[in-house]
């Protein structure tokens, strides 16, 4: 992995990655004392200045990086200070860090700063980082770290942007990769999923937040290419597929009935029995096909706004299906990667949602679902990995 630094201070990421083999291929810091360490620690790495200035820097330029990291100036954000936000020429710095990015596209970026970016300017100047990395193509998540909980001796928590570009997501099919997109999906769902089920199922949520959820489902289609012009859909289906045949294969479809009970009626241990019955399949390249051809549709029912309550009480068995599918493959895919925390969260989420619903409503959804023990044999996956995500908040 090969990077560059801006605000590089005394390269506290370079202690930490140097171990894992990456290599730094600049830094960017103007302060005298942490360059003076730079040139001491890291003779070999040139140091390239003032970061504002590297647009017009060669070394910058011809430079390949696959990693771009930087914590610019917190002191227009701290608690502790006048909190002028972007204003300040050193929040400023922030946007500077944005323009590096689309100049470079790296495949990953890195930023940190202090907690209180998400509340500087009432959120909005987070809000406009963020726009800005999703705008030149980036899909991110954000962590609170505090260094006690990282072997240091100080608490010290900090605000983590890690990013990775949709480009380099859609050329790889990696197990990493499969469930950043379906993590995507799923959340897509689930929007689509509270948002028609707040106007004809059940008390309407309040305006702004109804505005805030729609905008959030229509900015996963844009980022990830879905329903544009120039749809990727098909792209992200084949690299789903794709990836699940290539760590699980296939195996037979098997269905049993529901014997005469309504969904209501069912108990956990009904849909948990017959599990342990040889053969029995999980997901198939069939029904996750299906699934995402269900999804599709959905999704252009809601962006043409066509979902209305008939539509959803046609369609509500392809929700549970798409749900269904779609989350069984993140804990599938969950086995054979560390970093699923946050798709098997989104998945959980997901599930609770339609549980809801179908204890609620009065339409016999599970009549029209193949498989419905399929669903147990998940739930049994689901109450697993909720425990672990239950320790894992409270550690």
């Amino acid at each position: 992995m090969k990077y560059g630094s801006v605000c590089s201070g005394i390269e506290a990421a370079s202690v930490a990655w140097h171990p894992l083999g990456w290599e730094a291929q600049w830094y960017s810091e103007i302060e005298h004392f942490p360059s003076e360490v730079l040139k001491h620690r890291f003779p070999d790495v040139p140091n390239l200045g003032d970061m504002t200035q590297l647009f017009s820097n060669k070394t910058f330029l011809d430079s390949h990086i696959d990693l771009l990291v930087g914590g610019t100036p917190c002191q227009s954000f701290s608690v502790a200070g006048l909190r002028k936000g972007m204003e300040d020429p050193r929040g400023n710095l922030t946007l500077t860090f944005l323009s590096l990015i689309d100049i470079k596209k790296p495949k990953w970026i890195v930023w940190e700063n202090v907690p209180g970016i998400i509340s500087s300017n009432q959120g909005k100047d987070f809000q406009s980082f963020l726009d800005g990395l999703e705008e030149i193509g980036y899909i991110c998540d954000v962590e609170i770290l505090d260094a006690q909980h990282f072997g240091v001796a100080q608490r010290r928590k900090r605000v983590f942007v890690c990013g990775q570009s949709v480009d380099s997501i859609l050329k790889e099919r990696t197990i990493t990769s499969a469930l950043t997109i379906a993590q995507c999906l799923t959340e897509i769902l689930h929007g689509i999923l509270i948002e028609v089920l707040s106007l004809y199922e059940r008390e309407p949520i309040k305006s702004d937040r109804a505005s805030l959820l729609r905008d959030g489902v229509m900015r996963r289609m844009k980022l990830f290419g879905i329903l544009t012009e120039n749809c990727n859909y098909k792209n992200w289906q084949e690299l789903l597929v794709d990836v699940f045949l290539k760590h699980h294969p296939v195996q037979k479809n098997w269905d049993l009935p529901l014997g005469g009970k309504s969904q209501k009626e069912l108990t956990l241990e009904d849909l948990l029995m017959g599990l342990n019955q040889e053969g029995q399949s999980t997901l198939t390249e069939e029904s996750l096909r299906k699934a995402l051809e269900d999804l599709y549709e959905v999704m252009k029912l809601y962006t043409t706004l066509t979902l209305t309550k008939e539509t959803i009480q046609s369609k509500i068995s392809m929700f549970f299906q798409a749900g269904e599918s779609i989350s069984r493959l993140i804990a599938r895919l969950s086995d054979s990667s560390p970093n699923s925390l946050s798709a098997t969260l989104s998945s959980l989420t997901l599930l609770q949602e339609l549980t809801n619903y179908a204890r609620q409503t009065n339409s016999n959804i599970f009549s029209e679902m193949a498989g419905i023990y399929e669903v147990g044999d998940f739930l049994k996956q689901a109450q697993h990995r909720n425990a672990v995500v239950g320790y894992l908040n409270w550690r």
